[in-house]
C-alpha cells in the first residue's frame, strides 16, 4: 500500500478521443475511473463523428478524498483523432492532461506514474515510498 501523500496532487484531464460506436470505451472509462490517484481527475471523452456511443457509464459518485468526474463532448474540429483531440485540450480545465486511445485499458497505477514522472524534480510532487503492512 503506498502511504498517503502530503502535498496537494495536480487535477488531472483524461482526454479519450473515440468514434462510434466504440464498443470496448466503457470497461476503457471503468479502467480510468478506478485508477489509484488521490487527485482530482476527469475523463473528457470526445466524440468524433454522427451519432452515439452506448453504454458510457455514469461517473460514480464523489467518495473521500477522491474527486472523479465523466464528460463527453462532441469533435468541433476538424474530423479525425487529430481534431478530437485538439477538442479536448480546447476543453479542459486541469493543471495536466493526458490521453488515452479509446482501446486501451490502464492499469490501476498508470496516472499516479504518468503524473510522478511529469512532475518529479520539479518539487510539486514527492514520490510515495512503499509502506509495508
Amino acid at each position: 500500500m503506498w502511504a498517503a501523500e502530503r502535498q496537494r496532487q495536480p487535477s488531472v484531464c483524461v482526454i479519450v478521443p473515440a468514434r462510434p460506436p466504440a464498443p470496448g470505451l466503457r470497461r476503457v472509462i471503468d479502467k480510468l475511473m478506478a485508477q489509484r490517484y488521490d487527485g482530482t481527475m476527469e475523463v473528457l471523452v470526445v466524440v468524433d463523428g454522427p451519432g452515439d456511443i452506448a453504454g458510457i457509464p455514469e461517473p460514480p459518485s464523489l467518495s473521500g478524498t477522491l474527486c472523479r468526474a465523466l464528460c463527453t463532448i462532441a469533435n468541433t474540429q476538424e474530423p479525425g483523432l487529430e481534431g478530437a483531440t485538439r477538442t479536448g485540450r480546447m476543453a479542459a480545465e486541469a493543471e495536466l492532461v493526458v490521453y488515452c486511445r479509446a482501446d486501451e485499458e490502464w492499469p490501476p497505477d498508470r496516472l499516479r506514474e504518468v503524473v510522478l514522472r511529469r512532475f518529479v524534480g520539479r518539487g510539486s510532487v514527492q514520490v510515495p515510498r512503499r509502506v509495508n503492512g
